[in-house]
């Protein structure tokens, strides 16, 4: 089911919103998955508007980071003027981070403090991919209205 821009930018906002209640009352494993999903709708945003494939629904978000890293590498792309190879190795690093975390909580008697660290992190980098979402996007968008609807 697709969303109007409109209501997804509420939805962004609300989750925003959730993702600061939550850094302030320590709920990092809930800021966590919010910004885990904030990427992958970020990254999918990304690979939609180069590609309609229905592939992107199921998609690992690695993956896709991946395809935006080669997508980066042709130097011509609009996309390579809003995210780097760097970018795209500091949210795979996270990724690793997250899922470390996520998967060894019973067994990591630290847990809560790396919780904060990886939740730091991901807002961080959730803010910067939906930055980088919404610049691309509106920049081929202008693109392509200068050329006639075609890139």
């Amino acid at each position: 089911m697709e969303i109007t821009n409109t209501e997804k930018g509420k939805l962004y906002a609300f989750h925003w919103r959730r993702i600061k209640i939550a850094m302030s009352y320590e709920f990092y494993l809930e800021a966590i998955s919010i910004c885990y999903d904030f990427l992958e709708d970020c990254t999918r945003s990304i690979l939609k508007a180069r590609s309609s494939s229905k592939a992107l629904d199921t998609m690992f978000i690695k993956t896709k980071l991946k395809k935006i890293g080669n997508i980066i590498t042709q130097r011509k792309q609009i996309l390579a003027r809003y995210v780097t190879v760097q970018d795209i190795e500091e949210t795979i690093n996270w990724l690793d981070s997250r899922n470390d975390l996520i998967h060894r909580m019973m067994k990591n008697p630290r847990s809560s403090e790396d919780s904060k660290m990886v939740a730091e992190n991901g807002v961080l980098i959730a803010r910067k991919f939906m930055d980088i979402s919404t610049k691309f996007r509106r920049a081929l968008a202008k693109a392509e209205a200068k050329n006639g609807g075609t890139l």
